[in-house]
């Protein structure tokens, strides 16, 4: 099984001493009814062909209200943004020395005129010019010009599976959804591991049939299903075996595969190819 020292890496472990303060997630936005993806594109200031490029629209006339848009960095062919959730109590200030960037470039770049009027939940987006070593979150892509380290591991889930960018994609089965997670094609029976610490429930339901989840002590929700069979339950460190890869629920009738969302603060889910890809490649 391979692990790595990955960029994605989890809170708890870049600050070792104390609770974590702050949560990690890459900005996203919830299409309203009416909403049309140039509107979209023009609030976010993010093109549209970008735009319908990093969460694989095909038809930018035809978009589907409640659907979660990944916004990707501005100009950087379409890979996730990196960003940072505004806790209660955060100010502008303290934000910025903990990233280590310039307390005007954070608001520069988000267009706040009033450092100290910043709202829980806000998603700031770190400068371009943000310097290395900054933590990004989870999820989120490396831009071409920064490279880092930060202690800690992201064990891939499946070692050896093979997957693509499936996030986002329409779902033949369910008419107006769409995928919230990357599929992990493996061989039946092949395990599957925590890719980080954290506490493992089970989740049966009929469309992910054996499905867990995994409340990861990087703040973050992992769900995974299509399980042929259960592993390990309760607190768990990563790499431990969690279940095998099956084709329960839904997927009966398809490759085995370990259908794998990631679910930021345990909100909406957001895309994990880019952490899948540092992890498992």
């Amino acid at each position: 099984m391979r692990t790595r020292l990955f960029s994605a890496a989890l809170a708890a472990a870049v600050i070792a001493a104390g609770p974590v303060a702050f949560a990690w997630a890459a900005p996203t936005h919830t299409i309203k009814p009416g909403e049309t993806l140039s509107e979209i594109a023009a609030k976010v200031r993010i093109p549209v062909a970008e735009l319908a490029r990093a969460n694989q629209i095909a038809d930018p006339d035809r978009i589907l209200a409640g659907r979660t848009l990944v916004l990707p960095a501005k100009g950087g062919g379409g890979g996730a943004s990196t960003g940072y959730v505004v806790k209660a109590g955060d100010s502008l200030s303290g934000v910025a020395a903990r990233l280590g960037v310039p307390e005007k470039a954070l608001a520069d770049a988000n267009r706040i005129a009033d450092p100290d009027r910043i709202k829980a939940d806000q998603v700031l987006v770190l400068p371009a010019a943000a310097p290395t070593g900054a933590a990004l979150p989870a999820g989120a892509a490396l831009p071409a010009s920064r490279a880092m380290t930060v202690p800690g591991t992201w064990v891939c889930p499946v070692d050896g599976a093979t997957f693509a960018n499936d996030f986002g994609s329409r779902r033949p089965d369910a008419p107006g959804a769409s995928h919230q997670g990357v599929d992990l094609f493996a061989p039946r029976g092949t395990p599957v591991v925590a890719p980080v610490s954290g506490v493992l429930g089970r989740y049966p339901n009929d469309a992910g049939g054996l499905a867990f989840q995994l409340f990861g002590d990087d703040g973050v929700r992992y769900y995974g299903a299509h399980l042929e069979a259960d592993g390990a339950v309760g607190p768990v460190k990563a790499g431990t075996v969690i279940g095998y890869v099956g084709t329960t629920g839904d997927a009966r009738g398809t490759e085995p595969h370990l259908h794998f969302e990631f679910h930021p603060g345990g909100g909406a889910a957001v895309n994990p190819y880019a952490t899948l890809v540092g992890a498992c490649r």
